[in-house]
């Protein structure tokens, strides 16, 4: 048969999530509808086996617990094609986490699985068809308030235990005198943290010895990372605390009376 011209088509109209489109692949023709080129599959707190016609798969709702989803082969699901992975709900921590396990012997980024620890964090995956698989991008929502201040002021008879929150950066405790001997306590949470967040805290000590300050990773009942008792001058102290994903450490702390 010769060359055929086609020419004066009809104008397509906007195409449909119900619309048909149909393709080629290795000699075989196949149809589908529009939808299943970019169909979202919402998973809600619960573990699951990712499908080969899944595109985007999303979280909704809170995750209470580490939660893992398992991604199906590369071979089966076919080399180039992209998997995005998406904390939809933004309620990922260091705690309750997603992991991307493989399938067989399959690997991700050279490893047997890959976590999302961060709230809103995203991965978009390929692979090659046969075993392997690659994240070529990872996003990160940056908390809304990314270097908020917070002060607080603690005393016998006053607050005498706080937290920092998921988005505190910058803090100044005063440690007021107080009528008798007293123990505050100040907890640098975990929950919403990323590893490299750091927490600057500054102490204004009165001048007595009744104060005692101490800092704790995420509750009292986690690690003292900081126990002062002032000395009877006006103190001032500055301490930097850093997360490495897991928990907190003290960086450095500095004092001058």
């Amino acid at each position: 048969m010769g060359n055929v011209k086609f020419s004066a088509l009809p104008s397509a109209s906007v195409l449909g999530q119900n619309d048909i489109f149909c393709v080629t692949q290795g000699g075989v023709s196949k149809q589908s509808p529009i939808s299943n080129l970019w169909e979202p599959t919402p998973i809600t707190d619960a573990a699951y086996t990712i499908l080969t016609t899944d595109v985007l798969v999303y979280t909704k709702g809170a995750f209470t617990a580490p939660r893992t989803w398992n991604l199906p082969s590369a071979a089966a699901y076919g080399a180039g094609r992209i998997l995005r992975v998406v904390d939809v709900a933004g309620t990922l921590t260091a705690t309750n986490t997603l992991t991307l396990a493989r399938a067989g012997s399959d690997t991700i980024n050279g490893a047997t699985s890959a976590v999302l620890s961060t709230a809103r964090q995203a991965y978009l995956l390929v692979n090659d068809g046969i075993s392997l698989w690659t994240i070529i991008a990872t996003a990160i929502s940056a908390p809304a308030a990314a270097n908020s201040f917070q002060s607080v002021t603690v005393s016998a008879a006053g607050n005498t235990n706080s937290n920092a929150t998921s988005s505190d950066h910058h803090v100044r405790i005063t440690v007021s005198a107080g009528a008798a001997a007293y123990t505050a306590t100040y907890c640098c949470l975990r929950a919403g943290r990323s590893a490299g967040d750091s927490i600057s805290v500054h102490f204004d000590y009165a001048a007595s010895t009744n104060q005692r300050m101490q800092v704790f990773d995420d509750t009292t009942a986690g690690t003292k990372l900081l126990d002062f008792q002032n000395d009877g001058t006006a103190t001032i102290a500055w301490a930097n605390f850093t997360f490495d994903g897991t928990a907190w450490y003290l960086e450095a702390a500095y004092f001058i009376a």
